[in-house]
């Protein structure tokens, strides 16, 4: 009997064939799933057996979305959809323009310091909260005036935990000429003990109310610093990677993820390029329209947000 070998950077997996009970034939998990993609119809038993073989492959560090490669079509596509939404640019562009960066590229070590209360309020009001993350801003216009001082106290303890983080993990932090797609494991895992700690800032300590920074705003912040290195994410995508928690253990497997297809899209267009490493990501990054000051792992995090609610409704049915 067939098996599909699925590569992956935990070391490849074997998957056992399945004999499809209409016509007897033994094909592999990586033809059912190129069947799944064109939506034929006779392969609707096949959803049943993957939604087996996806808790199976969470036990061992794999996802289901691990089968399809990435296509330039879904790629551009998720590009679109996700430009589309101006507030997500804009709040990027601000913040930026407010800290004098003029692309991501011309990032220094002195671009953004967090240790800085009137940066972190730039943080919180241009970028964060308008990306959804809710963190404390007293200078907000929507803020009730008998919650102000309660919302000062939950920023001012914000503002004195991350600048302990800062204090502590700056130099930790990957240089900002890092890049995603040709780090080792070894600089990812270095990332594990900052990314937890980050999470863990207290934002509120209250009887009635207790939060922390969150999982979802420490990406976001690591991006905003090294956006060739960090990728966002949000609950939604550690819900479909079943990355329960977001704690920095999924948190360095996503990385590692997104490294692996960085890698795979390099390897398939660096022959549009110059054929060294980085050049088949630079020339697909110059051919999508809009994207052309975007990073690499800012490209993958539209592709993740704007397609993986596609490969699990394939999947799913």
């Amino acid at each position: 009997m067939d098996q599909g070998i699925i590569r992956h950077p935990n070391g490849d997996l074997t998957v056992p064939a399945r004999v499809h009970p209409g016509t007897r034939q033994s094909i592999s998990s990586e033809d059912g799933m190129k069947r799944l993609e064109k939506g034929a119809p006779e392969w609707q038993e096949w959803r049943t057996y993957l939604d087996d073989l996806d808790t199976e492959f969470e036990l061992y560090g794999y996802d289901i979305e691990d089968l399809f490669p990435i296509k330039r079509e879904r790629l551009e596509q998720a590009c679109r959809d996700y430009d589309r939404i101006e507030d997500y640019k804009r709040a990027l562009n601000n913040f930026r323009k407010a800290r004098g960066i003029s692309s991501p590229d011309a990032q220094s070590e002195v671009d953004i310091d967090l240790s800085d209360e009137q940066q972190l309020k730039e943080l919180v009001a241009l970028l964060l909260n308008k990306w959804q993350c809710s963190l404390p801003n007293p200078e907000s216009k929507y803020a009730r005036p008998k919650n102000r001082d309660r919302v000062l106290k939950r920023f001012e303890k914000m503002t004195h935990g991350l600048h302990d983080w800062w204090q502590r993990y700056e130099e930790m932090l990957p240089g900002c000429d890092a890049r995603l797609h040709t780090a080792e494991d070894a600089a990812i895992e270095e990332c594990l003990e900052l990314f937890d700690a980050l999470c863990d800032v207290r934002v509120a300590d209250e009887e009635k109310y207790k939060r922390k920074y969150s999982d979802v705003a420490a990406s976001r912040t690591l991006y905003v610093m090294r956006p060739h290195f960090f990728v966002p994410w949000d609950s939604a995508i550690q819900d479909h990677l079943w990355y329960g928690g977001g704690c920095g253990h999924f948190y360095v497997r996503y990385l590692k993820r997104v490294r692996e297809r960085l890698k795979e899209l390099d390897e398939e267009f660096k022959v549009k390029g110059s054929g060294e490493p980085g050049s088949g990501l630079a020339w697909l990054l110059n051919e999508i329209p809009g994207q052309q000051s975007c990073t690499p792992v800012e490209l993958m995090s539209k592709y993740y947000w704007g397609t993986v609610w596609k490969v699990e409704e394939v999947v799913r049915g």
